[in-house]
């Protein structure tokens, strides 16, 4: 007896025969492979945080926000502010930023007035001098400061930031100076008086004296709110009031929709005269309505009635910008084809003065079909005694042109004049910074980078900075190139793992700023000076010159393997030459070893010889002056103020002791002979003794003995041995810091973290990589405290980055990388809470790779103007770089620039390379395809026809009318072989589709026989057109693979394309007709998901019915969603008890989990729901957490595992912010959401949750998590990121019913492994500790 059945072979279905015995024999094995799915859905939790803010900022507002001498920018964006500040270097350097609104800013205006205009709370005699024009008065003479008084201590700066939030509250803001010297913003909150309003604060606008504010609402409503006197809020200030800067306000309707709102400014000799002017909408027709009144007067009977205005022809009905001008009451309007300035008002109706703007065609950064439109205007800085008569104004275009315009006493327009286009493209972001010498501009948009421009008299725009902007980010891609390595540790057979670390791309930009984007998150080190020494170099030292040899700059101590150098550097940092051993005093015979400053004493330790050098004089003493007559040199020497602590060796035979500085004398200790090889020295205090401490290597491990500098001083009185094995057992609760699971390496280096009365912390890093921080403890020295890190597999060298009175920090190097220890913490264990990547870049190079780091040193903090920096050397081999080293994180993000507007990105670990589709948006938006090196940013494209020869474009692309919207890559299996294709969906002209098989190779540079345009790599990816198939008759949106065929979505029909064997082209096998077109496919599991853009998600069944030319739906979803993309979450691998999640992003900022029931035909089940701040357009997956974190992360703390290889979920916005998605198991959804729900409910986590009568905006004030609730499974890791920088989870539980629940939730936590040694008399402090490990834990960095 025997079946016949279709199976899928070689690509295709074909009719086979089967004996029973192997029926049963698949059919049985199907059985056992299938886990039966669970009946209930997973009571998961999900986390999400912003680990990359959105760059994109919407307001450059000038502000005086914390005194008149600071001339503050304040850079908005639509969650965050960013204060910055101009330095002497024309860069805009960062100040302070807040992000905590809990809601999109709809609108920004500065409350106050310039301290320019306003005298009498200003900072003594340090006023600014103003640029004045040609023909203008004189400039005020810096040295005099007629009018002002010093401010008194804590007074309130001259202006204030007024923030509209889009939840209906109104915010001021100013920066004062916290107790610890740190800048922290005050806050003033108030609540809009009625909920219903539309959109409030649409429009806004406050009046040149700043005593009243009005909102307008985006349909007919506004609010006109009368604020308090300057003179008032500083006598409030100084009585200890809080800011409250609204003293009365009056809302009225008006018949018809806002479409223009601006106040007016008054005649010079009526200052205290409001106007404020509106334009109105109302059947068809616009209309210029103008209410005026003195300061002071009753709001409501001003707005009792509605103004009717007057008329408004046709073209100038749709204003763009409405312009305040200072003189004579008038305004400028901008429209899309005419600009004018009107006069007369408030008195009689607007009297027109039109004029033209100057000509200039639209530059490479204009991407709409029309003609581009004026978007923004700023006024210069210029005395009061100049606007008095006249006015400035510049006007920036969407593309980048800036126009000048002076307007005279009499409104009329005496200058306009087109200064130029800058590269960039400008939307509301304009505004002028103050400087004494030129007007400097700060320019922003949403599509590329924003700049600082300066502009001096008569002179085009010259940029002088760049912002970073990655926005709009259209595509994301992940190189997946984790591996694992294996390396030997010396001393043992054991082999540690470690894995190249995944990194994320991203399309951005458009146009001419189109780049690929590479994500990278730590600390900035800037590079200002580079030279190449070509010679290695080990370490090195900023020195000083005795007073006879000083002539400026800075000097550097180099030390090489076989000899040293002084290297000097000019003060500009433009010039950097060696100098010779006659000019210097110090040994540049060998290496050194060590070199320290103290009380302008240098000692410098060489492997022959010790040199002292003091302002007057110097002197050498040569090695063998310390060994006591052995023929012996230097290997390590330490020094910590006047005392220096040396190893010796005289053949194998290691020796160390203590010598003491006294000006250019030397004073000896005892010399103890050494039993092993010394590795290192330190020297550090135990309990108040001086000790030298020597790493020792000895067959079975190393060891740490303490030599005493002084025996006859109490305390240590001969050498101690502590033996650094595993059995001093790490205690810990936190994941990142575990027992290193073999015996210790050798170290290398040795810092002092901490000196205290009953313990001494040192640093210690080894040659395995690992770091480890040891607490001595005086009277046991044997009973340290060891805590371990894991950075890598090469050495790991410890630097200090900190200096004397500054909180422990240290540089790590280790893998070529560098990274900053901080935030130590004892309690409870020692560690260093913060660990960043050092990101080195370089101006002008935006494509830099991270060098590799060997050595780091801290260098003089006066060769930096930024207080927030720190100067410091590294050191890449024989490179040698001079930098400043932000101490703040942020994205310090790599740019491969491309000319075009990339559309989508994906990577080839195959080519390792990144296929990039462009579009070319200055040749008919003709679409290509690229290979970019993922490493050097290198063009590797190599197009060419099917015989080989080289082309512009691949058959299938190159017209205009042709546009590629998806593109995958298609690994294709046939009788046990494989191939690689690409795969390219094209749209031809919005009507057909068309599918491309592309082949790609990577071939030798110069056998290629490439045109001259390509040279400049070794290599290049040779692709072209393998297969093109029918066209569809409807554009292809997307597409997705599987081994033996390609998906395509047309139009909304779905198909499944194999490739014909005979005929050797693509066929169609199956199809399935969709309710809109697909965004997003993916095979998962053997089954189709599909996303689409009007009916959320749909799983299809391709592969049961073979017979079949259509797709049986499995699975949909009853609610409809704009869907967008979709991943899958939950390791529902063989043997794993997790259940996989579909989390589907849409395009109203939600972030779905669905979960598939049981039985196909059930809808598919909801389990939770995020509200993001932005869409995610595309997940990724990735790998890429720091090395520290690779070796020693664990699961644990109730957190679902993502996927079998446990990598991280990204989101990526089109605004270029980036979500981290986290899965949570029940008990720590209940633990996180209830420290959620109280953050929500303090002021000092989210002040701007409150209304003005003190209550929590939040549904309810219970904080216990509601299980039967899909929304309240989120948690927002921005609140939690808040609450641990804040250490607030102890004010959080203060209410005792708090306490105890939070403690019933930690105990709950992976069944109570955390608190196991817990007893009821077990500390309040055992338990918040372990909350902050929780935090510590989720909220880890992923870069």
């Amino acid at each position: 007896m025997a079946l016949q059945t279709n199976v899928f072979e070689g690509g295709q279905w074909v009719t086979r025969t089967l004996e029973p015995m192997e029926l049963f024999k698949e059919t049985t094995a199907a059985k056992s492979k299938t886990r039966p799915r669970p009946a209930e859905p997973p009571n998961y939790g999900i986390l999400t945080r912003t680990i990359i803010d959105s760059p994109i900022f919407r307001w450059v507002l000038p502000v005086h926000l914390r005194s008149s001498r600071n001339h503050d920018v304040a850079l908005i964006g639509d969650n965050f502010i960013q204060i910055c500040e101009l330095g002497q270097d024309s860069q805009l350097h960062n100040v302070v930023r807040k992000s905590d609104f809990g809601s999109r800013i709809r609108n920004a205006r500065v409350i106050g007035q310039h301290p320019n205009y306003f005298r009498g709370y200003g900072d003594g005699d340090n006023n600014p001098r103003i640029k004045t024009e040609d023909d203008d008065v004189e400039m005020l003479d810096p040295t005099q400061a007629p009018g002002t008084t010093r401010t008194p201590s804590g007074a309130l700066p001259p202006q204030f930031l007024c923030l509209v939030l889009e939840r209906g509250a109104l915010v001021f803001l100013y920066l004062k100076k916290s107790n610890d010297g740190s800048l922290e913003f005050v806050s003033s909150c108030h609540e809009m008086p009625d909920k219903s309003l539309v959109h409030p604060g649409f429009h806004m606008a406050i009046d040149p004296s700043s005593r009243y504010l009005v909102l307008g609402c985006a349909q007919n409503n506004f609010i006109v709110y009368e604020l308090e006197s300057m003179e008032t809020l500083h006598t409030r200030h100084s009585q200890r009031y809080p800011l409250n800067p609204i003293k009365s306000f009056r809302s009225r309707a008006v018949n018809g929709v806002i479409h223009k709102l601006e106040f007016l400014y008054p005649a010079p000799e009526n200052d205290f005269h409001i106007i404020l002017m509106m334009i109105i909408h109302r059947k068809h027709a616009g209309r210029l309505a103008v209410y005026d009144w003195e300061l002071g007067e009753d709001l409501r009977a001003i707005f009792r009635e509605e103004k009717s205005g007057y008329h408004l022809a046709p073209q100038w009905q749709f204003p763009l910008l409405i312009v305040p001008l200072t003189v004579r009451s008038s305004f400028m309007i901008i429209t899309e084809q005419h600009s004018a300035v009107l006069h007369g008002l408030p008195h009689g109706p607007p009297q027109f003065a039109p004029f033209t703007l100057g000509e200039h065609e639209e530059s490479e950064y204009h991407f709409g079909h029309g003609e581009p439109l004026w978007t923004a205007w700023t006024r210069p800085y210029r005395l009061p005694a100049f606007l008095k008569n006249g006015d400035v104004i510049y006007l920036a275009r969407e593309d980048g042109i800036i126009t000048f315009l002076e307007i005279g006493f009499d409104s009329d327009l005496q200058t306009s004049t087109v200064m130029g286009s800058v590269d960039c493209n400008i939307d509301t972001a304009f505004g002028c910074v103050w400087d004494s010498l030129a007007d400097v501009l700060v320019t922003g948009g949403d599509s590329g980078s924003g700049a600082i421009w300066n502009i001096e008299a008569r002179e085009r725009p010259r940029q002088i900075g760049t912002i970073p902007n990655w926005s709009p980010t259209a595509d994301l891609a992940t190189t997946k190139t984790s591996v694992a390595t294996k390396s030997k540790r010396r001393g043992n057979t054991d082999t540690q793992t470690a894995y190249q670390q995944d990194r994320v791309f991203a399309c951005s930009g458009r146009g001419k700023a189109g780049s690929i984007t590479e994500f990278r998150y730590g600390l900035e080190a800037s590079i200002g000076l580079e030279t190449d020494f070509e010679i290695p170099v080990k370490h090195c030292w900023p020195v000083p010159l005795p007073n006879y040899l000083r002539h400026g700059g800075l000097h550097l101590l180099l030390s090489s393997p076989n000899k040293s150098d002084i290297l000097f550097i000019a003060d500009d940092f433009c010039q950097a030459e060696l100098m010779t051993q006659l000019a210097v005093p110090y040994d540049l015979s060998s290496s050194t070893l060590a070199c320290s400053t103290s009380d302008d004493i240098t000692v410098q330790v060489t492997a022959g010889a010790l040199t002292i050098v003091t302002n007057e004089d110097n002197t050498r003493h040569l090695a063998h002056e310390f060994a006591e007559g052995l023929d012996a040199s230097i290997a390590h020497a330490a020094i910590h103020g006047h005392i220096v602590g040396l190893a010796l060796v005289a053949g194998s035979q290691f020796s160390v002791k203590t010598l003491t500085v006294d000006g250019l004398n030397v004073s000896q200790g005892p010399l103890f002979d050494v039993d092993g090889e010394v590795t290192c020295l330190a020297l550090t205090n135990i309990a108040s003794s001086m000790v030298l401490v020597a790493n020792v290597w000895r067959p079975d491990g190393p060891v740490l003995v303490f030599y005493p500098v002084d025996p006859s001083h109490q305390g240590l009185q001969s050498p101690m041995e502590v033996t650094l094995l595993p059995s001093l057992r790490t205690e810990t609760s936190d994941p990142d810091r575990r027992e290193p699971s073999n015996k210790i390496e050798a170290v290398t280096s040795m810092e002092t973290v901490l000196k205290q009365a009953d313990s001494t912390t040192l640093v210690l890093g080894t040659r395995s990589g690992d770091v480890f921080t040891v607490v001595l403890y005086p009277d046991d020295l044997q009973n340290a405290t060891i805590c371990h890190d894991k950075f890598g597999a090469s050495a790991a060298e410890v630097f200090s980055l900190g200096q004397n009175g500054d909180p422990p920090s240290f540089f790590v190097c280790c893998n070529s990388e560098l990274t900053v220890l901080r935030d130590f913490s004892r309690v409870p264990e020692p560690l260093f809470e913060t660990k960043l990547r050092v990101l080195p870049t370089k101006s002008g190079y935006t494509a830099m790779a991270t060098p590799f780091i060997n050595m780091v040193a801290r260098l003089p903090q006066h060769l930096t103007a930024r207080p927030s920096c720190v100067p410091v050397v590294m050191v890449s081999g024989t490179i040698v770089y001079i930098a400043e080293l932000e101490l703040q994180p942020k994205p310090v993000l790599r740019h491969f620039k491309l000319g075009r507007k990339p559309v989508k990105v994906l990577h080839s670990q195959r080519l390792n390379a990144l296929m990039v589709v462009v579009a070319d948006e200055f040749d008919g938006d003709r679409h290509s395809l690229l290979f970019i090196d993922a490493d050097t940013g290198e063009d590797l494209s190599l197009p060419t026809d099917s015989a080989g020869q080289e082309t512009e474009y691949i058959s299938g692309l190159g017209d205009e009318d042709v546009k590629v919207p998806s593109i995958a890559s298609w690994r294709y299996q046939r009788n046990g072989r494989e191939w690689d294709y690409i795969v390219l969906a094209t749209s031809i002209s919005q009507e057909l589709g068309r599918l491309l098989v592309i082949t790609a190779d990577v071939v030798d540079a110069e056998e290629s026989g490439t045109s001259e345009s390509h040279q400049g790599s070794s290599r290049k990816i040779r692709f072209w057109t393998k297969w093109r198939s029918k066209l569809y008759n409807a554009p292809i949106h997307t597409v997705a693979t599987d081994p033996h065929g390609v998906f395509l979505c047309s139009g909304s029909d779905v198909h499944y394309e194999i490739i014909d064997m005979v005929d050797k082209r693509l066929k169609t096998d199956k199809t399935h007709e969709l309710g809109s077109p697909a965004q997003w496919m993916e095979v998962v599991d053997g089954k189709l998901h599909v996303v689409t853009s009007r009916e959320s998600i749909e799983v299809l069944d391709y592969k049961s019915s073979p017979e079949d030319d259509t797709m049986t739906r499995l699975y949909s979803d009853d609610k409809a969603k704009l869907g967008q993309h979709c991943i899958e979450a939950g390791d529902a691998s063989q043997g794993s008890s997790v259940q996989q999640i579909t989390l589907l992003s849409d395009m109203c900022c939600g972030l779905w989990g669905l979960w598939q029931p049981p039985q196909g035909a059930r809808p598919l089940q909801t389990v939770l729901l995020a509200e993001l701040p932005t869409s995610i357009r595309r997940f990724g997956r990735c790998r890429s957490r720091p090395q520290w974190q690779s070796f020693s992360r664990t699961l644990q703390y109730d957190r679902i595992r993502n996927s079998p290889d446990d990598a991280d979920i990204i989101g990526l916005g089109i605004d270029g912010s980036m979500q981290h998605i986290v899965l949570l198991g029940s008990d720590a959804w209940r633990l996180l959401r209830f420290i959620h729900n109280l953050a929500l409910q303090s002021l000092t986590i989210c002040p701007f949750f409150w209304d003005a009568d003190g209550m929590a905006d939040i549904d309810g004030s219970d904080p216990e998590p509601r299980n039967d609730s899909v929304k309240e499974k989120h948690v927002d890791g921005d609140v939690l990121q808040r609450c641990y920088d804040k250490h607030a989870l102890e004010e959080l539980m203060a209410d005792p019913g708090h306490y105890y629940r939070f403690r019933e939730l930690l105990i709950a936590i992976d069944q109570g492994r955390h608190v196991h040694s817990f007893t009821e008399s077990t500390s309040s402090r055992r338990y918040f500790e372990l909350g902050y490990a929780v935090l510590r834990y989720y909220l880890a960095p992923i870069f």
